[in-house]
């Protein structure tokens, strides 16, 4: 998976991967639940490559309300394939 020296190309390969997932093609008649998953992955996205936000992220800073560690982590346990 997603180490905390993950480079900018590892993030953006598991954000793809996941965000596949989360296509609203998956989820037929329940485009809400795809949206939702969706910005939930895209907000982890831009915390990780934003040097300053993910080091508050993996630092457990759970003081910034703007940052959601869960799916920062979530991103970080995606395991890679290929």
């Amino acid at each position: 998976g997603l180490d905390e020296q993950a480079s900018r190309r590892d993030v953006e390969s598991a954000f793809r991967r996941q965000a596949l997932q989360w296509h609203p093609d998956r989820h037929p008649g329940n485009a809400a639940v795809a949206r939702a998953g969706f910005e939930r992955l895209s907000r982890a996205k831009e915390v990780l490559l934003d040097n300053g936000l993910r080091k508050a992220a993996l630092g457990s800073d759970s003081s910034n309300e703007d940052i959601d560690i869960t799916e920062v982590r979530n991103l970080r346990q995606i395991r890679s394939h290929g």
